[in-house]
């Protein structure tokens, strides 16, 4: 286990995400991605991890979020070893993850509203929506857009829209399906400063109201103005946690 304190919380609840000693590795061992990283999420945190390229931050997101898999070590979702399940186990844990990328990965030909609805039916909302709310996964697609500062933009396409806004549907879509944690890998990345403050005041409002958040980016400081807990990894380790805001 690492020397560097990876609890967030003390007692004795069990965390969101426990990474306990994980390497990744990559053309058959030629290349270390990962070098034995233990963290532990628990949740309402607001999670920060930074490094310079190459660091490991990204990988280590795509293995808390079952989009790869480690070469050796166990993750932890909820206190169960995503290692041990199914491919449609896997699945399942990945609908209840809210996913922030970089590049947005919103479908062209579809609208806003419709993009947005793709997160609703990810965790096969829909029916459930229906019986309990009385809304369908269009109606709660436009209440998302609506909380993101975009209800006037429900018809308009990716094409149609700034880099802001359409990190905005991709928060909108993420926040539709009532994730138990969002992922942002580098989610300024391709914006301005001024928008890509407003996203991240965004992802902090969100937090705020209790989703859990986890974000990967390159700015220390956007990781210090936001972090409630700032992980700074180096040459696939982490070198350190620091708690930002108690």
């Amino acid at each position: 286990m690492s020397d560097v304190k990876t609890s967030f919380a003390g007692g004795n609840d069990v965390p969101l995400i426990r990474v306990e000693g994980v390497h990744k590795q990559y053309q058959n061992g030629a290349v270390s991605a990962l070098n034995g990283v233990d963290l532990e999420i628990h949740k309402g945190d607001m999670v920060v991890v930074m490094g310079p390229s190459g660091s490991g931050k990204s990988t280590l997101l795509y293995m808390i979020s079952t989009l790869d898999i480690p070469t050796s070590g166990s993750v932890y979702f909820d206190g169960k070893d995503i290692s041990s399940m199914s491919d449609d186990e896997k699945s399942e844990i990945r609908s209840k993850i809210g996913f922030v990328f970089q590049d947005y990965n919103l479908i062209d030909a579809l609208d806003a509203t419709e993009n947005v609805e793709i997160g609703v039916t990810a965790r096969k909302r829909d029916d459930r929506e229906k019986k309990f709310t009385g809304k369908s996964a269009k109606d709660r697609a436009v209440e998302m857009l609506r909380k993101v500062g975009l209800g006037d933009r429900a018809t308009h396409t990716p094409d149609q829209m700034s880099g802001g806004e359409k990190q905005r549907v991709t928060i909108a879509r993420a926040i539709a399906k009532d994730p138990f944690i969002i992922v942002a890998d580098e989610p300024t990345g391709s914006l301005d400063s001024a928008n890509g403050q407003q996203i991240m005041d965004m992802f902090k409002e969100l937090n705020d109201k209790g989703f859990t958040v986890l974000i990967v980016t390159h700015s220390e400081a956007i990781a210090r103005r936001y972090a409630k807990r700032l992980v700074n990894m180096k040459d696939g380790k982490i070198a350190s946690i620091e708690v930002i805001k108690p």
